[in-house]
């Protein structure tokens, strides 16, 4: 909270209103979700005991003791994180916009941490091109692979 990129974005001058407002407006354009109906617990938090808690509890994946109900931003950043885990991991490297965004469609059709399209896209990644050319000169494996 105290790095120049928080603080130009989140001035310290900002009362806890405005700055709960600019959270979700965030949150709302990056992720596409709206915790509006959070707004009105997340300032009595800020004014209670800081912004530190409140981010806190924005990333707080614990339903039983968090007081703000951020469901659906803990599974936006969910698919989001598994997707660019899959490039960082298998392909090391930063994920391309395009094909983020392919998959990231993808795991956004199913249900949050569905298993079977999490394997399909493991698969898809480790029988790529761009993977088996790390470990091997010849190409071995296809998505068709993956059918099985």
């Amino acid at each position: 909270m105290q790095r120049s990129e928080f603080l130009s974005r989140y001035p310290a001058s900002l009362g806890s209103a405005a700055f709960v407002d600019a959270l979700l407006t965030r949150i709302r354009n990056d992720s596409g979700v709206d915790l509006v109906s959070q707004r009105a617990a997340l300032i009595s938090l800020c004014d209670q005991v800081g912004r530190a808690t409140v981010l806190y509890r924005l990333a707080d994946d614990n339903a039983q003791t968090n007081p703000i109900n951020n469901r659906a931003f803990i599974d936006a950043e969910y698919n989001r994180s598994f997707v660019y885990t899959q490039y960082a991991g298998y392909l090391r490297r930063d994920a391309d916009i395009g094909g983020f965004l392919f998959w990231l469609g993808k795991v956004n059709e199913f249900p949050i941490r569905n298993a079977e399209i999490q394997h399909t896209m493991v698969c898809a990644f480790i029988t790529s091109r761009e993977y088996q050319q790390r470990f091997s000169i010849s190409v071995s494996r296809t998505n068709a692979d993956c059918a099985q």
